[in-house]
Parts: structure tokens; C-alpha cells; sequence
């Protein structure tokens, strides 16, 4: 490997020496063209071990050439000057463009299919003498192509207000393509303007580096169906301009793509830096984040408007709280990525004011992670659900403004947690696309009356419903919809939807009915109508009767029941719990209600991974109530006991409780029975005629809710729960403190 690179770097080394030390200062003399031997000074043409000057005159490139380097300038007061090519030319080193004279302008041209290849770096300065309305431009057009494989610089300085042409033009089908860093830096000039047009392309290989101090704007804009491509990330910064640094797919199509970060920094309290999608077919790509720093909301913008589109594979991120987001005019906000994504935060910390305008928002991303809102998302045109789910709470919650809507919505992509909606329209439907983490269960409202400030909330949950009395055959133990309406918003006809039949016992959609908690009764809204399927996977919806609409304000609670019992919606359990008795393990449980159900087999473990039968119990039938069951192990291992509950069907499905664990040792020196406890706790063990023992309680949570000195007389001790202040059933925990021993003791009230 050595071997065979050594004769080519001597090869280079030897190629490098000789360029530099035969090359020739060449000086043109005269307007032409470059094959021209009058235009040089030396009368003859420049080769590839040459250096080029031009000043104050047009030179024009019509033939395939190369050269070392090329230095263009317009010091002398003879003319302007100009490089025009539309045949090849090749720099093997640097092309330096600068412009000092107040009077003259400057403009390097590739044009007519020509080709521009520079292997070092390409610089424009335009020094701080130079305050005219001269021009400093780089013209690309005719499908002409450029490609800088080092660095391309555009430092501009101290332009008059006059000045008005466009800094670097990329027209025609034409390609510029940057292998280095490029950098457009404004230095008190009017505005520096890098423009695509015409279906042509930029490629910038490495970072790019926006930079406004002082002056009017540093500014690329992508327009006509242009496409510009960044592979790497993007630093704007505005340090005292009167107007923008700013990124820009402009109004008539235009698609700019940067697969980095963009940072966007100001430091005047102005509106400095913009992203801007501006124009039916205007596009913004960033597949990174996006980071605003700044010191007002006016310094920082991204800028949505006719249409135009931000696809959007990152974060918003505000590392000092400002910056916002404008969104109108059909502007669209698309989160895209592949990467889990978080949605920004809306608010500013202290001010309660919203500076993220949300409009159309489509959410696409493919990462399978849940987005989890902060704070508020408030849409005020649209969101369009394609792929990806948001989590949303009470505190951080999605509210669909008046006029606008969700459009999509499926098993991949939903809403987990509620939804706000505001406004209602009489008989237009709205569905809100809403889930949790196990299960997709939409619900569709149909108003009655139109309101612009009704407001409804609804929520989804595979959970038992609350408690209620249930005036019905049989009710889901497995899922309901909360729906909030607040005060005077129009009632609104119910639809709800399923998309597996089977798991939610839907056998005869003819018996199905739609159930609310009505004051603690769970009644019957009726079946005004069913679609879909039964079976495996089968899909449908019921809407409720619309003789029995549903209470015109409050919360409200739906779920699906039936009337006959044709229907065999789920078991499902309230509590598994397990305690240890003397040198048993007592197990309870309780049922909210049950349909199908065979027996529950009592498993246990010694490892928590492989689990045993132990025993079993047979259930009770059908029920709408709930029911408690218990079983006693009197033979459990030594050390740790896993426990937990299989639940097995008539038709032999299955499923399994929580875990819970008991760990045996020797006998406790004190015991406590009757375990469960109804009103009296009575303990024994305990040493004979013991003064000042502390006797503490304490509920499930940790919480000391008992604490007093107690006597103790042969052993033992009896007192009531009234006395140690246990008012509700549950698990509670007695310790006694004495004679230096502390000893824990778990129990349960019932009743």
C-alpha cells in the first residue's frame, strides 16, 4: 500500500513544483477572446502553468482550456470588467473576483452549455471602498454548470441603496455544484441575493453560512421550479441588518433541501431570520432540527403562506423561549421524519402568548414513536393524519379551533389522549381520531344546532368504565369514550366505531346497543343504526338512537352493552391483590363483570419467568356486577412467590392478571388476624406487659395516617380500624415499635 503511493505523491509533489515554479503572470490588454494572443500582454495564450489577470477588460472563453489560477478585478478606470464562458474552463487553483473601483462593475459568466471546473476556492470581495451602485455578480444560464471543489465565499460590503442587480443568478437548467464551505457574508451592502431560477440546481456538499452585520439582507431563494441542496447544516445569523437573513422557496415553485440542522441566531430585536415556503409548489425540506435563538419572537420566523410546504424531519427547538411559526394561506406543516420527533412548544415561558400559529399540519412520520405534546397544539386550518400517533394530556392538549378539521386517522395513526373541539355546525359530522396505546376507537359527533363557541372534549380509554348501576343485560368491561361538552354547546348524536370484533365479544350487532352513565345508572342510548362486521378483526360502528340523545352538558360516559346477552363483551378485572396469612398466601380478586368465562387458574412462580397451577377457581356466570373471588396457598416456597391470575373463556382464549409477590421466611414474632380486616385489627406474639409501644398505620402510598403509644397486656392487642383512623377499603400497613424491634405487618380493610 505504501509502495504504491509513494510514486504517486513524488508524481504530485513534482507536478505541484513545476506549476509553481514555470508559472506565468499573465495580463489581458485588450476586450476579445481568450484564443486571442492580442488580449495578453505576453502575445500568447495562457496554459495551464499561467496565472490570469483581468481588469477593465470583457474577456470571453471559447475554448476548452486550463490554467493555474485566475485573479479578476476593477482597479483601473478603463471600462468594466467581465468573464464570459461558454466553452470549458479549468482552474487548477483559486478564482478571486474582487471588486474596489466605485464606478465599474464586475460579472463572471457561464453560459451556452459552458462548464466552469475551479479545484481550489472561489472568493468575491466587495471591498468597503466600493459604496456605488456597481455590481459584483456571479451569472450562471443556458444549462451552464460550475463546479468549485474547494470553498465558495461572497463577502459584500458597503453597496449603496442604489444597487439593485442579483449578487449570484443560477438560471436556465444550469448546475453549481460546491464541494467546500460556502459562505455569503453582508457587511453594512444593500442586500445580497443568491437566486434559482428556471428549473436549475444548486448542490452545497458542506455547511453554509448565512451572515447579515449591518446592511439591508443575506438571502437564497429558490424559485421556477428550482431545487437547492444542502448536505450539511446551516448557521443564519443576523447581527444588525434592517431586514432578513433569510432561506427562501419562492412564489412561483421552488424546493430547497437541507439534510442538517438549521440554526438561526439573531441578535437584533427585529424580524432578521426566515424560512419561507411562499407559493403553490413552494417546498422546504430540513431533514435535521430546527434552532432559534434570539431575543424576541420578530427576530425569529418560519414563514408558511399560499400553499407552500415544510417537510420536516426534526425538532423545533427555542434555547431562549423565542421564535415562532406563521402559518397561513394554506401553509403546511408536515413532520416527516424517520427519527422520533417532538412537537414544539407553543408558549413562551411567563408571557401566555401562543407565537406558534399552527395551520395545516400533516403528521407522516414513520418512526413508530409516539409524538408527546408539551403544550397546548392548536390547529386552526387542518391536520392531516397519515403515519405516526400524538400523545396528548389535559395540560398538553390538541384543540381543533372553529372551521378547522382532522382529516385521516387508522390504526397507525390517531390521537392518544383528548381532543378539543370548538365550533359546531348543525349536521355536519366531526370524528375525532382517538385511541390509547392498545386500541384505535374513533368517535363521531353529528351536532344538532350550530354554535361557534361549542366546545367538546372527548377521550378514549381500555380501561373498565367507571362504577355505575347497569340497567342493561351487559356492558364492555374493557373500553369507554369520556366526552365533555361545556355549558350551552348543542347536544350532538353519538357514533362509535370498533375494529376488532372478536376481542370486544361483538357477536349479533342487532343486540348491540350504545350505554352512557346517566347520575351513576348505566342505561341504554339505544341502536340507531350499526355498520361493519362481526369475526376476527371485523370493523364497525353504532350510533345512538336518536329518540334518546345524550344530556346537554357535562362529562359523559359511552361504552357498548347489549340487551339480551347475545353479546359476550370481556371480563375484566378491578383488583389481584396477595397477602401473606401466618405460613399462607391468601389471594383476592374482584371482577367488574363477566361474560364467558370458564374458571381462573391460580398460577405461581419462584423465578417470576416460569409459572405453575397451583389451583383453580370456577366462575360465577354472566354478570353485569362485580364480583370478588379469594384462594388460599398453603404450601408456598421458601423465599419469593410470584402469583398471578390466567383468565380462561368458554371458547378457551385467555388472559393474564397482574403479578404479585409474597416473600416467606421464618414466622413473624407478631401476628395480625383476622387478614382481611372488617372492623377490628387484633394482633398476638407480642411480649407480655409492654409499656409505650409505638403503634403506627400507614396507607398503600406511605402515608402515616396512626401514630400513638399503646400498653400491651398478655401478648396481645385488640383495637378497632375506626380508632386508628382507617375510613376506606384497601391495603394498609401496621408497625409496632418497642423494646428496640421494629415489625412491618400488611393487611387489608373490606367492607
Amino acid at each position: 500500500m505504501i509502495r504504491g503511493f509513494l510514486p504517486i505523491l513524488i508524481c504530485f509533489i513534482l507536478i505541484t513544483f513545476s506549476l509553481n515554479s514555470f508559472a506565468t503572470k499573465f495580463v489581458a490588454k485588450g476586450n476579445g477572446n481568450w484564443s486571442d494572443s492580442g488580449v495578453w500582454d505576453k502575445g500568447t495564450v495562457p496554459t495551464l502553468t499561467d496565472t490570469v489577470y483581468i481588469d477593465g477588460y470583457n474577456i470571453t472563453i471559447d475554448v476548452n482550456l486550463k490554467i493555474k489560477s485566475i485573479y479578476i478585478s476593477n482597479l483601473s478606470d478603463i471600462n468594466s470588467t467581465s468573464l464570459n464562458i461558454i466553452d470549458t474552463l479549468i482552474v487548477m487553483d483559486d478564482f478571486v473576483v474582487s471588486s474596489e473601483n466605485k464606478t465599474k462593475n464586475i460579472d463572471v459568466t457561464v453560459n451556452e452549455n459552458g462548464l466552469l471546473r475551479v479545484y481550489g476556492n472561489m472568493n468575491f470581495t466587495r471591498t468597503e471602498n466600493n459604496n456605488t451602485a456597481n455590481r459584483l455578480q456571479f451569472y450562471m444560464d443556458d444549462n451552464a454548470k460550475a463546479y468549485i471543489l474547494g470553498d465558495l465565499s461572497y463577502n459584500y460590503k458597503n453597496a449603496s441603496a442604489l444597487e439593485s442587480s442579483i449578487e449570484i443568478y443560477i438560471a436556465g437548467n444550469s448546475i453549481l455544484d460546491v464541494t467546500g464551505q460556502t459562505s455569503l457574508n453582508n457587511i453594512n451592502g444593500k442586500g445580497l441575493n443568491f437566486l434559482l431560477e428556471g428549473n436549475s440546481q444548486v448542490i452545497l456538499r458542506d455547511s453554509l453560512s448565512l451572515l447579515l452585520h449591518g446592511g439591508e439582507e443575506t438571502a437564497i431563494t429558490a424559485d421556477q421550479n428550482s431545487h437547492f441542496q444542502l448536505l450539511s447544516s446551516a448557521y443564519l445569523l443576523n447581527a444588525g441588518g434592517t431586514n432578513h437573513t433569510k432561506l427562501k422557496s419562492g412564489d412561483t415553485g421552488g424546493k430547497m433541501t437541507i439534510t442538517g440542522n438549521v440554526y438561526m441566531e439573531s441578535t437584533v430585536d427585529k424580524m432578521a431570520i426566515k424560512l419561507e415556503a411562499n407559493g403553490t409548489d413552494a417546498e422546504l425540506n430540513i431533514i435535521g432540527d430546527i434552532i432559534m435563538t434570539s431575543t424576541s419572537d420578530e427576530s425569529n420566523l418560519i414563514h408558511l403562506s399560499n400553499k407552500g410546504k415544510l417537510n420536516f424531519g426534526g425538532d423545533i427547538l427555542r434555547p431562549t423561549n423565542f421564535g415562532a411559526l406563521k402559518m397561513e394561506t394554506e401553509g403546511m406543516l408536515v413532520f416527516n421524519g424517520t427519527e422520533p420527533q417532538a412537537m414544539p412548544i407553543g408558549k413562551i415561558s411567563g408571557s401566555g402568548n401562543d407565537s406558534l400559529f399552527f395551520g395545516i399540519v400533516s403528521i407522516e412520520n414513520t418512526s413508530s414513536s409516539t409524538f408527546e405534546l408539551t403544550s397546548d397544539l392548536i390547529i386552526k386550518d387542518s391536520l392531516i393524519l397519515s403515519s405516526g400517533k400524538i400523545k396528548t394530556s389535559n395540560s398538553s392538549i390538541l384543540i381543533i379551533e372553529d372551521g378547522a378539521f382532522i382529516k385521516g386517522g387508522d390504526a397507525d395513526s390517531y390521537i392518544e389522549g383528548p381532543i378539543i373541539k370548538k365550533g359546531a355546525t348543525i349536521n355536519v359530522p366531526f370524528t375525532f381520531p382517538v385511541g390509547d396505546e392498545k386500541n384505535y376507537a374513533p368517535m363521531t359527533i353529528t351536532p344538532e344546532s350550530t354554535l361557534n363557541s361549542a366546545e367538546y372534549k372527548v377521550q378514549y380509554y381500555s380501561d373498565p368504565p367507571p362504577f355505575g348501576v347497569i340497567y342493561l343485560n351487559n356492558i364492555s368491561g374493557s373500553e369507554y369514550w369520556e366526552m365533555t361538552k361545556s355549558a350551552g354547546t348543542p347536544d350532538a348524536d353519538i357514533t362509535l366505531s370498533w375494529y376488532d370484533a372478536d376481542a370486544q365479544g361483538i357477536q349479533d350487532l342487532n343486540d348491540l346497543v350504545m350505554a352512557g352513565l346517566l347520575g351513576g345508572d348505566w342505561v341504554s342510548y339505544g341502536n340507531g343504526g350499526t355498520t361493519g362486521t362481526t369475526g376476527s378483526n371485523g370493523s364497525g360502528t353504532i350510533i345512538n338512537n336518536l329518540a334518546s340523545d345524550p344530556p346537554p352538558f357535562g362529562v359523559i360516559y359511552f361504552t357498548l352493552g347489549s340487551t339480551t346477552g347475545l353479546n359476550a363483551l370481556p371480563v375484566e378485572l378491578n383488583s389481584f391483590q396477595a397477602i401473606q396469612q401466618d405460613s399462607h398466601a391468601f389471594l383476592h380478586w374482584e371482577t367488574a363483570s363477566e361474560r364467558n368465562t370458564s374458571h381462573f387458574s391460580i398460577e405461581r412462580s419462584t423465578n417470576g419467568v416460569d409459572f405453575k397451577e397451583i389451583g383453580s377457581v370456577q366462575g360465577r356466570g354472566d354478570a353485569t356486577f362485580a364480583r370478588q373471588y379469594s384462594f388460599k396457598d398453603i404450601t408456598p416456597e421458601n423465599g419469593v412467590n410470584y402469583y398471578r391470575l390466567k383468565i380462561i373463556d368458554h371458547d378457551y382464549t385467555f388472559e393474564y392478571s397482574n403479578i404479585e409477590v409474597i416473600i416467606f421466611e421464618a414466622a413473624p414474632v407478631i401476628k395480625l388476624f383476622p387478614n382481611p380486616v372488617e372492623k377490628t385489627i387484633q394482633l398476638e406474639g407480642l411480649n407480655s406487659n409492654l409499656d409505650d409501644v409505638l403503634l403506627e398505620i400507614f396507607d398503600r402510598n406511605g402515608k402515616l395516617i396512626f401514630s400513638n403509644k399503646i400498653s400491651i397486656n398478655d401478648g396481645r392487642l385488640q383495637i378497632s380500624t375506626e380508632t386508628v383512623n382507617i375510613q376506606t377499603p384497601g391495603t394498609y400497613f401496621l408497625r409496632v415499635i418497642g423494646q428496640g424491634q421494629s415489625h412491618v405487618l400488611k393487611f387489608i380493610k373490606i367492607n
